[in-house]
């Protein structure tokens, strides 16, 4: 019989498909032109046999990479953590930064089957790097001080062992000459003179040439956050931040987020005069102020050299109400210091130690768009994760070595080691 017709029989009996013989590279093997005697001729006419014990290897390595998948699964979901395992607490205003910040967990868990009766969150718990993080995000359409409040005290009654929080969303920025922010930018509570990093003021919702009264400064960040905080500071400026690369990574592991938080064209980032009011509040600002050019604030494109968004560090203003005057604006930029207008923030300060991070949306005017809530939430969210990733785990909630897979979201990689030899 010859190689061919013995591998065609070979094909027949063997329960490999011809499709993986195809895959697999096995076809007919030609006679060999002159008659070979030994062990060559022996090995050519074994070979379909090392093809099926090839095809029968890759078999058994996939059932048992699923097996091994199923067995991670059920052990995390076994050992989900408990309530006194979170050590971290991160609070989303809107559901637009609670998307984000859901996106940024390298492993999400179960809810808890249970909650006290007193609590009115609802939580998404995971894990970020070492940590384990529990999100709250504020009742639909109850934003602002009070609920942020409430929202702060439930949490800490209910995860007793978180050690400090992060405020993280979307906020106004206060552009001056001495700090060019802008769209998509991001801004950290950080102690300024003897300030905490917050201040509250009070005046309403804002509108132009309106009064602004100031109440207080309010407590720093603990000082946990505040090393952490020198310490990624340190490490941007030494290598540079990724919070670009992870937003595009997030929308391409997820298109359905691509529409709303991929980053908007540069052209939509416009900084008007603060002399100039919105004309007309029923119609969006792209329709009835695109074409008025001459009163846009001309800034230069920033240097290929400066990482994009920029990180500032600084004081953020607090109040219940929207910020619009881009006067007033001005006049806390220059005179406090201001970098950030927000709503939430001082609720949080005096009960829940917490660092206040903003991606900025608008410029705190009445130019108001939607147009960058979403890479702003985006940009905000990464850089709380990038700050967690230099924190180390408290020891109360530290996330067992077992339970940490490096990187994100990696699946099990299982190896299959085979001898060639043996099977001379």
């Amino acid at each position: 019989m010859s190689i061919t017709d013995s591998d065609k029989l070979h094909t027949h009996h063997n329960p490999v498909s011809r499709e993986t013989d195809t895959i697999l590279g096995r076809g007919t093997i030609p006679e060999p032109s002159t008659p070979h005697i030994g062990k060559g001729v022996a090995l050519v006419a074994q070979a379909p046999s090392f093809v099926y014990i090839y095809a029968r290897i890759f078999q058994i390595a996939e059932m048992t990479l699923k097996f091994l998948r199923n067995t991670q699964k059920r052990s995390r979901m076994s050992t989900s953590p408990k309530p006194e395992d979170y050590g971290v607490g991160w609070i989303c205003a809107v559901q637009t930064e609670y998307v984000v910040a859901c996106e940024s967990l390298d492993e999400e868990y179960p809810i808890l089957p249970t909650s006290s009766p007193h609590d009115d969150n609802v939580y998404t718990l995971g894990r970020i790097g070492h940590h384990n993080v529990v999100i709250a995000c504020l009742p639909k359409d109850k934003y602002g001080l009070t609920s942020a409040t409430s929202a702060a005290k439930d949490m800490l009654r209910s995860f007793p062992s978180i050690r400090f929080g992060l405020m993280v969303g979307i906020g106004g920025g206060a552009p001056s000459e001495k700090h060019d922010i802008r769209l998509g930018d991001v801004v950290v509570s950080s102690p300024v003179g003897r300030t905490g990093g917050v201040i509250h003021y009070e005046f309403g919702k804002t509108m132009q040439n309106q009064k602004f009264e100031r109440t207080g400064a309010l407590d720093a960040p603990p000082t946990k956050l505040l090393t952490a905080l020198h310490v990624v500071e340190a490490l941007h400026q030494r290598k540079g931040h990724q919070i670009a690369e992870s937003v595009s990574g997030m929308v391409d592991r997820n298109p359905r987020l691509r529409r709303k938080y991929q980053r908007p064209r540069a052209d939509t980032d416009r900084l008007y005069h603060s002399a100039f009011v919105h004309p007309d509040h029923d119609q969006v600002c792209e329709v009835v102020c695109t074409g008025e050019t001459a009163q846009l604030v001309q800034r230069d494109e920033r240097a290929v050299d400066v990482d994009d968004p920029v990180i500032h560090y600084g004081l953020i203003a607090s109040a219940d109400r929207l910020m619009e005057d881009a006067q007033i604006r001005d006049k806390l930029a220059r005179e406090e210091g201001v970098l950030c207008f927000e709503m939430e923030a001082a609720g949080l300060m005096d009960c829940f130690p917490c660092v206040v991070i903003r991606g900025i949306c608008d410029y705190s005017d009445t130019h108001k768009n939607d147009i960058w809530q979403g890479y702003a939430s985006a940009t905000a969210a990464t850089y709380a994760k990038e700050l967690l990733n230099v924190l180390p785990a408290i020891k109360s909630s530290l996330v067992p070595a077992s339970a940490v897979v490096e990187g994100p979201r990696r699946d099990l990689d299982v190896s299959i080691y085979f001898d060639m030899a043996a099977l001379d």
